[in-house]
Formats: C-alpha cells, sequence, structure tokens
C-alpha cells in the first residue's frame, strides 16, 4: 500500500508541473483554497488578480467567455490554464500542506508487506 501512495503522490507533482508550464500567465498566482466555491466567485477572483496585474480587458473577456463555455470543471480547468493555481491553502508556499514524507525504497516488495499483514 505505501508503493501507491508514493505513486499517486508522484504523478499528482508530475500532473501539476505540466498543468503549471503551460499556464498563460504563470507570474499571477491565484489561491482558490478557501474561496467560495460559487463558479461566479471563482471566476471574479481570478479576474480580480488579472486587473491587478494589468491584464488586457479584451483578454479578461476572454478568459471569462472560455469559463462559461462550459461546466464547472471547464470552468475550473480554464483557471488553472490561465493563472497559477497551487493546491495548498497556505499562501506563503505552493507545497501541499502536510507534505508526504516518503522513504521510497528500489527494494520495495509488496509480497514482504502482505506477509507482515497476515501475521
Amino acid at each position: 500500500m505505501g508503493h501507491n501512495v508514493f505513486w499517486i503522490y508522484e504523478r499528482i507533482i508530475i500532473m501539476t508541473e505540466k498543468i503549471e508550464s503551460k499556464v498563460k500567465y504563470p507570474d499571477i498566482t491565484v489561491h482558490l483554497i478557501g474561496v467560495d466555491g460559487n463558479a461566479f466567485s471563482i471566476m471574479g477572483t481570478v479576474v480580480k488578480e488579472l486587473r491587478k496585474n494589468k491584464v488586457s480587458e479584451e483578454e479578461i473577456t476572454k478568459f471569462r467567455e472560455e469559463c462559461m463555455s462550459g461546466d464547472y470543471n471547464n470552468l475550473l480547468r480554464t483557471c488553472m490554464k490561465w493563472v497559477k493555481v497551487p493546491m495548498t491553502s497556505n499562501k506563503d508556499e505552493d507545497t501541499f500542506e502536510g507534505d508526504l514524507e516518503l522513504d521510497y525504497n528500489d527494494d520495495y516488495n509488496d509480497e514482504e508487506e502482505e506477509d507482515e499483514e497476515l501475521e
């Protein structure tokens, strides 16, 4: 089981790095954790940061149109495509709160763990 946790954590990090490398405005960070989950509230929070960073109204209109062109998941994907959205509520860090500290051992053996559980 420990091996699977490491794999999931590693995949999340890789996916986050891929998303962040394609962000339209990577210098703009918007923390959405703790923001009202209403779609218009989320969109408004991002628009506020875009304006604060002097993004043109034309671009902001494109952002809004893209946000409203689909469902709620589309809204979240669009936000993550336009600005950096950290996966933490801690505004001082761009890492997971309570990071997992895993000691990955290449010699890990699932059978050994299963044997211990059976005893």
